[in-house]
């Protein structure tokens, strides 16, 4: 992977180098060499960042507002599901018989 994939990658999944140095636990100054390319990008990091990317950019084609003006239709807003209050009093009664 070049350094140039690797911001690249980084962007799609929107992350900084801060966030990927947190999910790593590494160093940010390893994380800045890795993007500057005086590094070499372990394989392992750079097939996870792969399908990291292109599981975003996959998702990112789907989502695209299909409306007029970049807004989604009504249809395609997110739903929640629909709770009775039967379901309401059932989810209640095994947390509350739950013995965690």
């Amino acid at each position: 992977m070049t350094s140039e994939r690797f911001s690249e990658c980084l962007l799609h999944i929107r992350w900084t180098p801060i966030n990927i140095a947190s999910a790593l636990q590494c160093e940010l100054s390893w994380i800045e060499a890795l993007e500057a390319g005086n590094e070499e990008i372990p394989a392992g990091l750079a097939t996870w960042l792969e399908t990291l990317a292109k599981a975003h950019e996959a998702r990112s084609l789907r989502r695209r507002p299909t409306a007029v003006g970049g807004h989604r239709s009504e249809h395609q807003r997110f739903r929640p599901p629909l709770r009775t209050p039967s379901m309401k009093r059932q989810m209640q009664q095994e947390l509350f018989n739950c013995r965690c």
